[in-house]
């Protein structure tokens, strides 16, 4: 089994580096400043000494302040600073000093309904962020008082005193605290918990539920299956019961086989499990549970293919949905996203759609905070004695009495090279990409001939002074997606190594004020929504729009399927400025005009009609890495050329 190392022995550097300080001149530092009664008040002040009120406060608040709290000691230790540290501590200080006599640590006072299912989950983010900081620091008051805390729960929470949705949550920080404690109540406990929920499922994130071959749209909230699917999982280093993997295993193969896009995002229209459409809806959070979940069966199965899709959803699905200044993010967000704003998501609240710093609830934003700093903490684990290269991207590694630095352009260059300096050697294991279509291992300038074990990585040796280095050969791909539980109708989406490449939209951006802040935003803060840019383009009578579309309106465009895939060619761009802003690697494409595609005022994401479209002249596209793009295409409907 491998782990994770300790909070700070992996530091962001190069692009990670300059888009954690950019969160931390954003949400990261800030967001408790925006949202404190959400943020700073629920785990310091409980529920009832809120002006909000015991019911926001002790459920949503317990979840929000825990994951944002979490989001704050990942970000401190990824970034290596001071100043977040301190800030980090404060927090910490205060809840300990705010716990319960009978060791309770969570945000329900002693007047509210602590048997709510809010209440496990909640704490169970709060317990998290603690137990990180515990690791970070090896602080042991803060490690005895999580302890505490979750042995209320064993005494409280026992026999049918549990719920179904999500309390089940609290399997995480029980098999967390067992294994730095070694405490059998937790261990008892978390069993006790995964049994009831085999016995009292509802929502479809049981054990049970993972390992039966169905899979269920509308069956569970999609951010809560990408956190439950692991927790079975989690169970199995200390019960050996391999169905407990398997079931973690399962579930997420089902995810993916039936409800997730090209991007990495899990699909959830109206915030349920769905299927892939042009146009379907993903929740932010889910893009960071389902992150956890894939690192947290990497270090289980020890197999590449779980570091392959942590960078596929950090890379597209979660730099895609957050503006580059790390001030907003989108609660929504689509593939195919041709407007920005308020009634652009089939979700029922007209406010998730916009990007902002805070929706009505913060869930999504605070998980945005967390996905980076902890896909730099997951970039490397071990088994002891040995470092694995679960993903890549520059940064600086201390194992033993080792230094290792890796620098690197990826994702938008294909190489990666490790320098070594201090003291001692370790064994050094490389992920191999699925996507990989060759690839060559130099360790001091002499070639490799290891070839990848079964589980993908490449194994080296990694000593001071050494220098290893890791090309990858990729083409780019075309991809027909299955949408055939949605629309059927097949469209075609473009991949090159681990990104995937749209037709960018230039956004135009507009201020929408505060949105529906419940604090009023500081200078310099705002809700946003976003057209795409119509600069130069002529002023002309609404009746005249549809003509206007047949030739100048650059999204409605459909690609010859057997063809396409010889026409992509690889554009590498000298690095400027940051990357996801001026993305360093282009793809161009050979594409049709598409004259009927979309109605002539679209207001919203369109719906494609039909699976093939009528065309008419040739043109040629430019694409840009999904991550780099707000506005974009990335389902491209298929041309009828008969």
């Amino acid at each position: 089994m491998l782990k994770p190392l300790e909070p700070g022995k992996i530091v962001a550097d190069g692009w990670l580096r300059e888009q954690l300080l950019r969160s931390k001149d954003g949400m990261g530092g800030h967001l408790d400043e925006l949202e404190p009664a959400m943020l700073l008040d629920p785990y310091l002040r409980h529920s009832s000494d809120s002006a909000w009120g015991s019911d926001i406060q002790a459920g949503w608040g317990a979840e929000i302040s825990g994951n944002f709290w979490y989001a704050e000691v990942s970000l401190a230790f990824a970034l290596d600073d001071p100043a977040l540290k301190e800030k980090v501590e404060q927090w910490v200080n205060g809840v300990l000093a705010a716990r319960y006599p009978d060791g309770y640590m969570g945000t329900y006072s002693e007047q509210d309904n602590r048997m709510d299912d809010y209440n496990a989950w909640g704490t169970a983010c709060g317990m998290r962020a603690l137990l990180l900081y515990y690791e970070g620091t090896g602080r042991r008051d803060v490690l005895d008082a999580v302890h505490e805390c979750l042995l209320w729960f064993c005494r409280n929470w026992s026999g049918d005193k549990k719920t179904r949705y999500v309390g089940g949550y609290i399997i995480e920080p029980l098999t967390w605290c067992y294994s730095l404690t070694g405490d059998d109540r937790l261990l008892a406990f978390a069993r006790e918990y995964e049994e009831w929920l085999c016995e009292n499922d509802l929502f479809e994130n049981s054990k049970n539920a993972y390992l039966a071959d169905e899979f269920h749209y509308n069956s569970n909230h999609t951010a809560g299956y990408a956190n439950m699917v692991r927790m079975p999982g989690l169970l199995y280093p200390y019960t050996k019961d391999e169905t407990d993997l398997q079931a973690s295993v399962r579930g997420i193969e089902k995810l993916r086989a039936h409800s997730v896009h090209i991007s990495g995002a899990p699909c959830c229209n109206h915030e349920y499990l769905s299927p892939r459409d042009v146009n379907g809806d993903s929740e932010y959070c889910s893009f960071t549970f389902l992150h956890t979940s894939y690192a947290a069966l990497a270090g289980l199965t020890g197999q590449a293919k779980y570091g392959d899709w942590m960078e596929e959803i950090v890379f597209n699905a979660a730099e895609g949905a957050r503006r580059k200044d790390e001030k907003s993010i989108a609660y929504m967000s689509s593939p195919n996203q041709t407007q920005i704003g308020p009634q652009t998501s089939s979700y029922t609240t007209n406010a998730h759609p916009s990007y902002a710093p805070v929706h009505p609830v913060s869930c999504c934003v605070v998980n945005s905070i967390a996905i980076i700093p902890d896909f730099v903490r997951n970039l490397m684990m071990t088994d002891g004695t040995g470092l694995y290269a679960m993903a890549y991207g520059p940064s600086s590694i201390r194992f033993g009495g080792l230094l290792v630095r890796e620098d690197t352009l990826y994702p938008f260059r294909h190489t990666v090279s490790f320098t070594a300096s201090g003291e001692g050697s370790a064994p050094f294991y490389l992920k191999i990409p699925a996507w990989a279509d060759g690839w060559t291992l130099m360790r001091n300038g002499a070639e490799s001939d290891a070839v990848p074990d079964k589980n993908g990585f490449v194994r080296t040796e990694i000593a001071a002074g050494d220098r290893v280095e890791l090309r990858f050969d990729a083409k780019p791909e075309a991809v027909r997606v299955d949408d055939s539980d949605a629309a059927g109708h097949f469209p075609m989406s473009f991949r090159y190594g681990p990104l995937v490449f749209v037709l960018h939209l230039p956004e135009e951006w507009r201020i929408e004020g505060d949105g529906l802040a419940r604090t009023p935003l500081p200078e310099g803060w705002h809700w946003w929504a976003a057209s795409p840019s119509m600069a130069g383009a002529p002023k002309r009578p609404a009746y005249e729009w549809m003509g206007y579309m047949k030739q100048d309106i650059y999204w409605n465009v459909a690609v010859d399927e057997k063809r396409v895939a010889e026409s992509l060619r690889v554009v590498e761009r000298e690095p400027d400025g940051y990357v996801w802003e001026n993305p360093p690697l282009l793809l161009e494409a050979d594409a049709y005009k598409a004259p009927y595609l979309v109605p002539p005022y679209p207001t919203k994401t369109f719906e494609i009609y039909g699976d093939r479209q009528k065309v008419t002249y040739a043109l040629r596209l430019t694409l840009k890495p999904y991550g780099a793009s707000n506005l974009r295409i990335t389902y491209f409907p298929r041309a009828d050329l008969d």
